[in-house]
């Protein structure tokens, strides 16, 4: 019942929600991680993490890993670009933390992926721009009695 609950959870949270290996490999990922990126939950698991992170922040991405891994740091949040099936390159804020099994050992990766404000003023500012409303008739006004 809990591993259900669970299910559903990741499965209806607005959030990308992606469950790797040590090495980056997806294991799981939720829907909205694969409607950000375009692949299939299948897909993703085939896929070498280089080919999801943009190439000027992988260097960043594997050094934050690598320190998550050693325990240096006991998670990261950066901004960061990732590339979609279509090769669109979408801005997200991405937290990651690491997972330990029951020696303490470190296990998986959970990234909790969302997309970047930014994003959404580079669609915004890419709208055209509204025209103001015209006026067509009499000011309305209010008068209290």
């Amino acid at each position: 019942a809990s591993e259900q609950r669970f299910r559903n959870i990741l499965d209806n949270v607005p959030i990308g929600v992606v469950y790797t290996d040590l090495a980056g490999r997806v294991i799981q990922a939720n829907p909205r991680f694969c409607e950000l990126t375009g692949y299939s939950e299948t897909e993703l698991a085939a896929l070498a993490p280089a080919e999801l992170t943009h190439a000027e922040d992988l260097a960043d991405d594997e050094t934050l890993t690598a320190q998550l891994v050693r325990g240096e740091i006991p998670m990261y949040r950066r901004h960061k670009r990732c590339t979609t099936k279509s090769g669109e390159v979408v801005q997200v804020r991405a937290t990651v933390t690491l997972l330990r099994d029951s020696n303490n050992e470190p296990w998986r990766i959970v990234g909790v992926v969302e997309t970047s404000p930014s994003t959404f003023v580079s669609r915004k500012q890419s709208m055209p721009a509204r025209r103001p409303r015209r006026r067509t008739g009499p000011r309305a006004t209010s008068s209290r009695a």
